[in-house]
């Protein structure tokens, strides 16, 4: 009997769940027409709110650690311009422009008295949930791992799973596909725990090229015992172990394997349908899109050019998530210059991509004056993840950490100056080695 071992390192998921919001409104609407009715009268097609508390205060960026420097007071009407995570950006009458939380938002009326309802994900939302979709990225038995998968709760207490993954290793890659059962007794729990119960198929295709080798598909069971909490809106984490047994193509022989997966996830945003005021009617900034270039020094190969783009998504006034490509052609070692042989690798072995997921955290914003009129809005934050680089006609898991600082020209724009260390195993001198290629990059962000 042979036994075999994988592990799944933890890793990011998320979801691209689209939201039933423009269904929502359609609804609401059609229970209560004065709401399409209220929002065309407005002035610019802005919803007019009145302060009901004594005063609420005007913060210069969507954030608490952004500065105070007007205070609004009870009776006041004003215009809601925009919403980024948890505050929405505020206009009064006589110019002045601000960004006001979620929580004293709450506390406003619309022109015909009815409170601004806002429409809010809590731990009672999530466990009405039905369909959710997400992504998540690991490690599999050394070799990079990515998964795209799908849920529906039949109840707060039973879902099901569908998961398609792909790993891709030096030695081989594999596919697999996969329908859980997810039983959660506790769902009212913080930390809730849940059982998994599963069947799939497993494909795995050697690498090499150079012996002829045939492709090996299994059945698998798979079994497991997980643990989640809730976070906020958006996001929950999620640590789980599996058990896999796959079961031989050949029934002549007992070599059924044993496969372990660690597992962690960290957002979710469920499907909800609500009935109340939708606040997506208002333009929102969660997500943003960015291209960037820069330098990357990779160890043992100069430092080159790099080129990029980015995919976010600001899940709170402090965290957010990013999806990251980048490619660079990696130049010629010491070897190579001084010993004028052969060169260490191809043309098409130089290129090197990677693939990154990383979670980023919003450590100090503040403000940059440019003149005594003219400010910007900045933040210095932090990102870690995981991915996969491509280089040298392999596939390498990589470990990725960085520090980089935000400045926001315009509630759309913002420039980010970056620096990341990109972590992977190089082989390439007769050793593996566990290297730090050092990346500074430049980048033009749009969100929307």
């Amino acid at each position: 009997m042979r036994r075999f071992k994988g592990i799944f390192l933890p890793s990011l998921c998320l979801l691209l769940a689209a939201t039933c919001s423009h269904a929502v409104h359609a609804q609401a609407v059609k229970e209560d027409p004065s709401l399409a009715v209220e929002r065309v009268e407005q002035d610019s097609e802005y919803y007019r709110v009145t302060i009901v508390d004594p005063f609420i205060e005007l913060h210069t960026g969507p954030g608490a650690g952004y500065p105070i420097f007007y205070v609004v007071d009870r009776g006041t009407e004003v215009q809601v311009l925009r919403r980024k995570t948890d505050w929405f950006k505020i206009v009064t009458d006589d110019g002045k422009t601000g960004w006001v939380s979620r929580n004293q938002m709450r506390r406003t009326l619309l022109p015909s008295g009815e409170e601004f309802r806002i429409v809010e994900l809590d731990l009672e939302d999530f466990t009405q949930r039905k369909w959710v979709l997400g992504v998540t990225g690991g490690e599999f038995e050394s070799a990079p791992v990515f998964t795209l998968f799908t849920a529906y709760s039949f109840t707060e207490n039973l879902a099901a799973e569908l998961h398609f993954g792909q790993s891709v290793g030096r030695k081989s890659s594999a596919t697999l596909v996969k329908a859980n059962a997810v039983m959660q007794p506790m769902p009212d729990l913080k930390y809730s725990p849940y059982l998994t119960l599963g069947l799939g198929r497993i494909e795995v295709s050697p690498s090499s090229t150079l012996i002829v080798t045939q492709d090996d598909s299994n059945d698998f069971a798979q079994f497991g015992l997980g643990i989640q909490r809730y976070i906020t809106r958006s996001f929950l984490f999620r640590l789980e172990f599996n058990e896999y047994i796959i079961f031989s193509a050949d029934s002549t022989r007992n070599d059924n394997e044993e496969v372990n997966e660690w597992k962690q996830t960290n957002l979710i945003e469920p499907q909800i349908e609500r009935t109340e005021f939708d606040e997506s009617l208002i333009d929102s900034d969660d997500f943003e899109i960015a291209a960037y270039a820069g330098y990357l020094a990779i160890a043992d190969f100069e430092t080159n050019i790099v080129v990029g783009v980015k995919l976010g998504y600001h899940v709170s006034e402090d965290f957010f998530v990013q999806a990251s490509y980048g490619t660079s052609d990696a130049g010629e070692t010491s070897f190579e210059k001084l010993g004028g042989g052969a060169p260490l690798l191809s043309d098409d072995e130089r290129s090197l991509e990677y693939y990154l997921v990383t979670l980023g955290f919003n450590l100090f914003p503040g403000e940059a004056f440019v003149t005594d009129s003219t400010t910007f809005n900045t933040v210095f934050y932090l990102s870690a993840g995981v991915g996969t680089t491509r280089f040298a006609g392999d596939d390498r898991f990589t470990i990725v950490y960085g520090v980089g600082h935000r400045t926001l020209f315009a509630d759309g724009f913002s420039l980010d100056i970056e620096m990341r260390d990109l972590i992977f195993e190089q082989d390439l001198f007769a050793e593996n080695e566990v290297t730090n290629n050092l990346e500074f990059t430049v980048s033009l962000n749009l969100f929307f």
